[in-house]
């Protein structure tokens, strides 16, 4: 998968148990280095690797990776500690979740979840700087969407 558009920029996130640790976006929209916090007993070099080697894979230009340590693990359809998710942001409002092979492992799709429930998508979205007009809304007619969030008040 290559990007040609200047407008798509690469989404990192790390997963714990479903919520997220931290989260960072490659330009246009944010800063071009990624500071993304270490996972303990994974080997760090290893996942750096195969990070920057996807990112080459899908056209991006060759981006300084830092503190990248992280595996795709799920067990119970439980998303484990460590997870590194991977998305194109073609805008600030559009996730299209990836699932390459990078040597040898399946980065899990993370947006199923059940109705009514809150994915790890959502909370990845609830992360971004998304002002309220950006936001992404179900259509009137359809169920709500697993992208929408709740109003809070305040």
């Amino acid at each position: 998968m290559t990007s040609d558009s200047t407008d798509t920029c690469l989404m990192v996130a790390i997963i714990h148990q479903d919520d997220v640790l931290q989260c960072t976006l490659t330009p246009p929209f944010q800063e071009p280095e990624w500071q993304l916090p270490s996972v303990p007993h994974v080997p760090q070099g290893s996942i750096e690797h195969a990070a920057t080697w996807l990112l080459s894979d899908w056209g991006f230009p060759r981006t300084p990776v830092h503190h990248l340590g992280a595996t795709s693990q799920t067990a119970h359809g439980v998303v484990q500690a460590g997870t590194l998710v991977m998305a194109t942001v073609a805008t600030r409002t559009d996730l299209r979740m990836r699932a390459p092979e990078v040597r040898g492992v399946r980065w899990r799709h993370l947006r199923d979840s059940s109705p009514g429930s809150r994915s790890a998508v959502d909370r990845i979205l609830d992360t971004l700087p998304l002002a309220a007009e950006e936001r992404p809304v179900a259509p009137a007619t359809a169920q709500p969407s697993l992208y929408s969030t709740p109003e809070t008040s305040g």
